[in-house]
């Protein structure tokens, strides 16, 4: 790569993983040297993982609707596409267009599912890790609505890594990183407003707090409430057992 400034598409390339690997280093180096690559490497991350997301959710109805989208006629109106997106993730976006409205948009439109909130804790961080509170040294210096995301890098050995902010159905999902000294790593999410309705799984109970463990696409997940919000931990690799222990952590909180 020459010294000239990475286009939109060798990013969404970078993204989506189709970009050769000897020009992906050359690329990286670029992306280190520049916060405005950084934020559109990160925007179209969250494409990809929107669209990969998606395909999980999506009943085999709409896979076939997707199929025949494709091999339908182009329409005489070009879409409107907020960046350029090239390799793979510009084909998938094409086919997915349909199917993100459809499971976005229709009926629920401000209630996120456990499926796409889950999906988030399993993405890949777009800042820098919170910082311990100032006030509170069980606590994060971040928070959704008055509840805040737990530290536990001094007491439990979770270091916090980085976070993400997301929209979904329009409702604002915030989720922290964490990885302990094995270098495993969960996703701590916050869903903000009314917490929706979960079910499925088996529901554990501590210290008055319901905590619904289940899998979630193959990966263990435990959901529950806190000052009427939805939190969602989960991770590659993890147990129940494990997972609860840290959903259910208090330190010197004195409520859920």
């Amino acid at each position: 790569m020459s010294d000239r400034s990475p286009t939109e598409s060798e990013l969404a390339a970078l993204a989506d993983g189709s970009l050769p690997p000897e020009r992906r280093e050359r690329l990286l180096a670029s992306v280190r040297s520049s916060p405005q690559l950084q934020a559109t490497l990160a925007a179209q991350h969250r494409a990809v993982e929107l669209i990969r997301a998606v395909d999980v959710t999506a009943p085999a109805r709409l896979h076939e609707r997707i199929a025949a989208t494709r091999a339908a006629p182009a329409p005489a109106r070009a879409p409107i596409r907020p960046f350029a997106l090239g390799g793979a993730l510009g084909a998938a976006l094409a086919a997915a267009s349909t199917v993100i409205v459809l499971v976005l948009g229709s009926g629920s439109a401000h209630v996120p599912n456990l499926t796409q909130i889950s999906a988030l804790t399993l993405a890949s961080a777009t800042a820098p890790a919170p910082t311990e509170s100032t006030v509170d040294n069980s606590k994060l210096a971040v928070s959704v609505q008055g509840v805040a995301f737990p530290y536990w890098g001094g007491h439990i050995g979770w270091r916090s890594t980085g976070i993400r902010v997301d929209r979904v159905a329009g409702r604002s999902v915030t989720t922290v990183f964490y990885e302990n000294e094995r270098h495993l790593r969960v996703g701590y999410a916050i869903l903000a407003g009314g917490a929706p309705n979960t079910t499925g799984g088996s529901v554990t109970w501590r210290d008055g707090t319901p905590f619904r463990s289940l899998s979630m696409n193959g990966v263990p997940t435990v959901t529950w409430r806190r000052g009427g919000h939805l939190c969602v931990v989960s991770g590659r690799g993890m147990d129940d057992a494990t997972l609860l222990a840290l959903a259910s952590w208090k330190g010197r909180e004195t409520g859920a």
